[in-house]
């Protein structure tokens, strides 16, 4: 057996801000989440930050649940498989800066007791 020294767990890097857990936000989009994957859903604090600015934009219209949606929806369909638990996709984000393309991953992976979880971010991210 492996002995580890120091673990991060999903859980502290969801409190440190690193994670933002979107089945957690709302039950409306614990309720989107699951229409589109049954497994627990987080982005990247690097992904939440261009969500956030896009959202809170008056002149682009947005709201939380369109954007995610737009996320989650296009991560299905649009998408190029990087490994058998990993996808590349391309999403528009409007109102977030000049970028509208953004090109966004998936991974599923095992989350602290192991269960598989989902992580959405930029590739640099992982």
């Amino acid at each position: 057996m492996e002995q580890y020294i120091s673990v991060y767990t999903r859980q502290q890097a969801i409190e440190d801000g690193f994670l933002v857990a979107i089945n957690s936000l709302s039950p409306k989009l614990d309720g989107m989440a699951k229409e589109h994957y049954k497994h627990p859903i987080c982005f990247t604090s690097a992904l939440w930050a261009v969500v956030d600015k896009a959202v809170k934009n008056e002149k682009w219209l947005n709201d939380l649940e369109g954007v995610i949606h737009d996320i989650l929806w296009m991560s299905r369909v649009y998408k190029t498989h990087l490994s058998p638990s990993a996808v590349r996709f391309t999403v528009i984000i409007t109102g977030a800066g000049r970028k509208r393309n953004h090109i966004l991953e998936l991974h599923v992976h095992g989350g602290d007791q192991g269960e598989p979880v989902i992580t959405i971010g930029y590739p640099e991210d992982f």
